[in-house]
C-alpha cells in the first residue's frame, strides 16, 4: 500500500482496513475496507478466520514430521499426531498373504500341512504379500501366527492330481483344531480336481493358522501352486 503521507483522508480512506463495528471483542468480526467491503479476513480477540488460505510460495517439505492440521466438523482447525503408517501406501491395503504350495506333495493317511513357497512379489511361482503383513502376521514354513487380533478371512484353493479313487479331506485349522472341513469323494474317472472354500473368523493374538490334507482312500498329490489366502478384514 502507498504511504498516506501528503494524501487527503477523502482520497485514501477506502484503502484502510477496519473492523465492521467498533472494538475487538470475543465475537468474530469481518475486516472491511473504508467503503465497507468485506475482505476474506475476520478476527476476534482470540481467533483469526479466513475464507480461503493461500501461500505465496509452497511451505518447506519435512518428510519426518508427523503433526498435521485438519478441519473439524465446525470448520475449526485442529492438530493431530499421525503414525508413520499414514504415509505408507501399504497402510491403505488390507494385510494379506497369498501362500502357495512350494512343490508337489504326495498325500498320505496322516494330515500334512500346506508348505509355503518363498514370498516374492515378482516371482510367478512364489507366495505374495499385500499391505502391512509384518505387523499382523508371523509367517512360518507352514503356519501363519496372528499378531493383531481381528476378523480374518481364510480362503483356500487346492488342486489335487493323480486322484482317481481318492477320498481327500481338507481342514483349515486354528491352534491345531479344525474350523472348516471339506471332503473330496471318490471318483474313479476323475484324476484331477479342485477344492475351494473360505472361512471368516475372529482370531486372537498368537493364534496359529494352517491348512492340512489327508487321503483316506486311494492316492492323490497336492499340486504346486495350491494356495491359502489370509486377509485381515478389521
Amino acid at each position: 500500500m502507498a504511504t498516506l503521507s501528503g494524501n487527503k483522508i477523502k482520497d485514501t480512506y477506502t484503502s484502510l482496513l477496519k473492523l465492521d463495528s467498533n472494538g475487538a471483542t470475543t465475537t468474530i468480526k469481518a475486516i472491511e475496507d473504508g467503503a465497507g467491503t468485506d475482505t476474506a479476513l475476520s478476527l476476534s480477540t482470540d481467533t483469526v478466520q479466513v475464507d480461503k488460505l493461500k501461500f505465496t510460495s509452497a511451505p518447506n517439505t519435512d518428510n519426518a514430521e508427523l503433526t498435521a492440521l485438519f478441519v473439524d466438523g465446525t470448520n475449526d482447525v485442529v492438530k493431530r499426531e499421525l503414525g508413520t503408517n499414514a504415509f505408507n501406501s501399504d497402510a491403505i491395503l488390507k494385510p494379506t498373504y497369498i501362500l502357495r504350495q512350494d512343490a508337489p506333495q504326495t498325500l498320505s493317511a496322516s494330515f500334512q500341512k500346506l508348505t509355503f513357497a518363498t514370498v516374492g512379489n515378482t516371482t510367478p511361482a512364489g507366495s505374495y504379500r499385500i499391505g502391512d503383513v509384518v505387523t499382523n502376521f508371523t509367517l512360518g514354513a507352514d503356519t501363519v501366527t496372528i499378531r493383531t487380533a481381528g476378523i480374518y478371512r481364510i480362503d483356500i484353493s487346492l488342486q489335487f492330481e493323480n486322484a482317481a479313487n481318492a477320498e481327500v479331506e481338507t481342514q483349515i485349522r486354528v491352534n491345531n483344531t479344525a474350523i472348516a472341513t471339506a471332503k473330496r469323494s471318490k471318483g474313479a474317472s476323475i484324476t484331477d480336481s479342485m477344492t475351494s472354500f473360505y472361512y471368516t473368523k475372529y482370531l486372537s493374538v498368537d493364534d496359529v493358522v494352517d491348512v492340512v490334507n489327508l487321503v483316506s482312500s486311494g492316492g492323490a498329490d497336492l499340486a504346486a501352486g495350491s494356495a491359502m489366502e489370509i486377509v485381515k478384514l478389521t
